[in-house]
């Protein structure tokens, strides 16, 4: 079990996803990346998101077994093509990381012209 999954706050940083990106791209077939997601995660982003494909990126691929689109990898060399989704979003990432400035760079290099990080 990751340490993540106790946090009291995640439905209200759900919620927020939800509030913003789903004006934008609640119909449409949008390609969603959750970096550092969890399992749980998945459920939520995919009520946010009912007609896109959701993805979970996480260094520890036990966090992320049960979820079909799931990719093992470091969020600050992602294992992914340019330009690739049109939804990026992370929680309780970044003041892990030694280079956040990485993480930023990487996450805004496999998302679409137009995209929301």
């Amino acid at each position: 079990m990751s340490c993540y999954e106790n946090s009291k706050n995640i439905p209200e940083k759900l919620e927020i996803v939800r509030r913003y990106f789903s004006k934008i791209w609640l119909n449409n077939e949008a390609k969603i990346l959750d970096i550092g997601g969890i399992s749980s995660y998945y459920e939520i982003l995919k009520a946010i998101f009912p007609y896109g494909k959701i993805f979970l990126l996480n260094i520890n691929p036990n966090d992320i077994k049960s979820v079909n689109n799931s990719i093992a990898g470091d969020a600050t060399q992602l294992p992914l093509k340019d330009e690739t989704f049109d939804v990026i979003t992370s929680f309780d990432l970044i003041e892990h990381l030694i280079n956040p400035d990485d993480f930023l760079a990487e996450s805004f290099r496999v998302l679409k012209w137009g995209g929301g990080l």
